[in-house]
C-alpha cells in the first residue's frame, strides 16, 4: 500500500494494484462528516483541526464524499461498482470452501469496525460514480428549445428528445479521472469486466456495455453462451428476474395521491475537467405521475444506448476467433445443422474475402420430426423445399437384434389400436406411392414452421401410436395420462382398458440404440379406475406370494421328514 500525502495534512491510501475499496469499506456516515469537516475551508483556522494528526483517506472513502456532495447540490448522481463472479472451478481457496468459524470472525470484525480486514470479495472491486449532464453545449441546446417550441410535438417526443441529449459520466475521484468509461477496464482493473452496476435512489442499473470494451467477452465471463457462441437465454432472462426483483423489493410501487404537475429536473451549467457541461438537478418531489413516466423515457434511452455499446464491437481479427464469437459469424465455420435466415440477415463486414453475418440471423435447423420436440410443424408448402440437405447417419446395428417387439396391438375393443380403422390407415399408408430416399435428412429452419401442440384425444377415440405402436411422452397428446406402476400393462388388459406402451427415450450406451419403455398411456377417464384395480392387484399379489412362501416352506419340511422316516 502507497500513501500519498495532500495538502492541509492530509494522508491519502492508494492501493499497490490500483484497486480496492480499502480498509474498512463499510464506512458509517459519521465517518463522512468527520472527514467533510476536516476537509472544510471554513476551519482551516479552527484549532481543534490543526493541531490534530492526518487524517487518512482511502479510495471508498473519497468516492463517497463526492456523492455526498454532488446529492447535496441536487445533481443526479449515482454509485457505480463492479462484481467479478466466483470461479466455477472449485480450489482450495474457494469462498464456498470457507469454514463457518473465519465467516463469522470475518463478520465480528467487520461489525467492531476492525480496519485488519479486507473482505475477499473486495480485492477486485473499483468504485466510481456517474453524474447525468446533457451531451450538447448550452448555446446549441438553447437553440434547440426555441425550434422544439415552435413545433406542435407532442409531450412524449419533447420527453423523449430531451432524455436522448442526456449522458451519464464516469468520474473517478480517486485515479482524477472524467469521462473515460474505456479506462476502468483497460488500465485499472486491467482485465475484463463481469457485472458492473449503477445504484442511485434505490434502483440498480446494469451499465456494463459502458464499461466492457468487448462484450464478447464479457458474455463468456457471465457464462452467457454455450460452446457453439449461441446465447443462453436462461442466463440472461435470471439476471434481468434478479434485477427487477431488487428493484421492487428496494422501491415497491405505491399509490400516491395527485398533485400539481412538477417538473422532474431542472438543468444547472456548471465546469467538469475544464469544460462547460450542464448536469440534471432533481427535485425532491419524485412521485408525480410525469416524474414516472419521465423516468421510464430515460431508461429506455438508456438501454438504447447501452445496446447501442454492444453492436458497436469490432471484428474478431482471427478466425478462430469467429469459432463461438456471441456477436458475429461466418458461414463456413457454422456447424452442420445451422443456418442463416434467407430474408433477415445484415452484412457486417468482410474478413479476408468472407462475408460477416451477426449471430442472432443463425438459426437451428432441424428435420421435420425434431421439430414436433420443440413445439413447432414444418409448414405443408415448405416440406418440399428445406433449407439444407444433410447425409444421412447410418443406423446402429446389433447381432441380437431389437430389444423391443412391437405387438400388433394392445388390450381389446373396438375402439384400441387394433382396430379395423387402425388397420385400415395402416393399409393406406402401404398403398400410397413408393418415393425413393436420397439418404440425405431434410433441414427445415424456424420460419418453416409454426407453433403446434398434440391434437386432443377424446374418451372414445383410440391412443395414436407411432410406427412403433408406442406413444413417446415428450409428444404426449392432451387427454392421455402416463401410468409407470409395477405390471400395470398386465391390470389394464384383464380390465379390458385400452392402453399404450410408453417410450420415454433411447439408451445410447455401447454400439446399440436401445428404447426405453416404461409403463403405459392410458385415457385420463381411466386414469383412477386402473390405479385402484393396480392396488387391489398388488395386495392379492401379496398375499399369494405369502401363501406361496408357506407352501414351499411346509413342503420341504414334508419332503425332510419323509426322508428321515424312510431312511430309519
Amino acid at each position: 500500500r502507497k500513501r500519498r500525502r495532500l495538502g492541509k495534512g492530509v494522508v491519502v491510501d492508494e492501493e499497490e494494484e490500483g484497486f480496492g475499496f480499502g480498509e474498512g469499506s463499510a464506512v458509517p456516515p459519521s465517518r463522512l462528516v468527520e472527514l467533510l469537516e476536516y476537509l472544510s475551508p471554513r476551519n482551516d483556522d479552527d484549532p481543534r483541526y490543526g493541531d490534530r494528526d492526518p487524517m487518512r483517506i482511502t479510495p471508498h472513502e473519497k468516492t463517497l464524499l463526492l456523492i455526498a456532495v454532488t446529492r447535496s447540490l441536487g445533481w443526479r448522481v449515482r454509485y457505480v461498482t463492479n462484481l467479478s463472479p466466483m470461479e466455477r472451478e472449485l480450489t482450495v481457496n474457494h469462498p464456498l470452501l470457507a469454514s463457518t468459524n473465519d465467516i463469522w470472525t470475518m463478520t465480528a470484525k467487520t461489525r467492531n469496525g476492525s480496519n485488519d480486514i479486507v473482505s475477499a470479495g473486495n480485492q477486485n472491486t473499483l468504485a466510481w460514480v456517474e453524474i447525468l449532464c446533457h451531451k450538447t453545449p448550452p448555446s446549441t441546446r438553447s437553440s434547440h428549445r426555441k425550434k422544439a417550441s415552435k413545433s406542435s410535438s407532442s409531450s412524449q417526443q419533447q420527453q423523449q428528445r430531451h432524455h436522448s441529449q442526456l449522458q451519464w459520466i464516469p468520474i473517478d475521484p480517486h485515479r482524477q479521472s472524467i469521462g473515460n468509461p474505456q479506462l476502468i477496464e483497460r488500465s485499472i482493473l486491467k482485465k475484463t469486466v463481469s457485472y458492473v452496476l449503477a445504484v442511485e435512489s434505490n434502483r440498480v442499473t446494469d451499465v456494463t456495455p459502458r464499461y466492457a470494451n468487448a462484450w464478447s467477452k464479457t458474455l463468456r465471463l457471465r457464462h452467457g453462451t454455450d460452446g457453439k457462441g449461441n446465447s443462453h437465454i436462461s442466463n440472461g432472462s435470471w439476471w434481468r428476474d434478479t434485477i427487477e426483483t431488487v428493484n421492487t423489493s428496494l422501491h415497491p410501487p405505491r399509490k400516491s395521491k395527485k398533485r400539481p404537475r412538477k417538473s422532474a429536473s431542472t438543468a444547472i451549467t456548471t465546469t467538469i475537467n475544464n469544460k462547460q457541461q450542464t448536469v440534471i438537478h432533481l427535485h425532491s418531489d419524485d412521485s408525480d405521475e410525469d416524474s414516472n413516466s419521465s423516468l421510464h423515457v430515460e431508461q429506455e434511452e438508456e438501454r438504447k444506448e447501452l445496446h447501442s455499446n454492444i453492436q458497436n464491437e469490432p471484428l474478431p481479427t482471427s478466425k478462430k476467433a469467429f469459432q463461438n464469437h456471441p456477436l458475429y459469424a461466418l458461414p463456413s465455420l457454422l456447424p452442420q445443422n445451422h443456418v442463416l435466415h434467407p430474408t433477415d440477415k445484415k452484412i457486417c463486414g468482410m474478413f479476408k474475402g468472407e462475408l460477416v453475418y451477426r449471430r442472432q440471423d443463425v438459426s437451428v435447423a432441424l428435420p421435420a420430426n425434431k421439430w414436433l420436440y420443440e413445439g413447432r410443424r414444418v409448414k405443408d408448402d415448405q416440406k418440399q423445399h428445406p433449407v439444407k440437405k444433410v447425409k444421412r447417419r447410418k443406423k446402429r446395428k446389433t447381432a441380437q437384434g431389437p430389444s423391443f417387439q412391437a405387438l400388433k396391438s394392445y388390450g381389446v375393443g373396438e375402439g384400441n389400436d387394433g382396430s379395423d380403422a387402425f388397420r385400415q390407415r395402416q393399409i393406406d399408408a402401404g398403398s400410397t406411392a413408393f418415393k425413393p430416399d436420397d439418404g440425405m435428412d431434410h433441414l427445415y429452419g424456424r420460419w418453416q414452421t409454426d407453433p403446434w401442440s398434440p391434437p386432443p384425444v377424446a374418451p372414445t377415440d383410440a391412443i395414436p401410436v407411432n410406427e412403433y405402436n408406442n406413444v413417446e411422452k415428450a409428444l404426449l397428446n392432451p387427454g392421455l395420462t402416463h401410468i409407470y406402476l409395477h405390471n400395470i400393462a398386465k391390470v389394464a388388459k384383464k380390465l379390458s382398458i385400452p392402453y399404450a406402451p410408453c417410450l420415454l427415450g433411447f439408451d445410447y450406451g455401447g454400439a446399440s440404440t436401445t428404447p426405453t419403455i416404461r409403463g403405459i398411456v392410458v385415457h385420463d377417464h381411466n386414469e383412477e379406475l386402473l390405479r385402484e384395480a393396480h392396488q387391489e392387484w398388488a395386495s392379492g399379489e401379496v398375499e399369494r406370494e405369502h401363501g406361496a412362501r408357506i407352501r414351499s416352506v411346509y413342503g420341504r419340511w414334508k419332503r425332510l421328514i419323509l426322508g428321515v422316516l424312510t431312511r430309519e
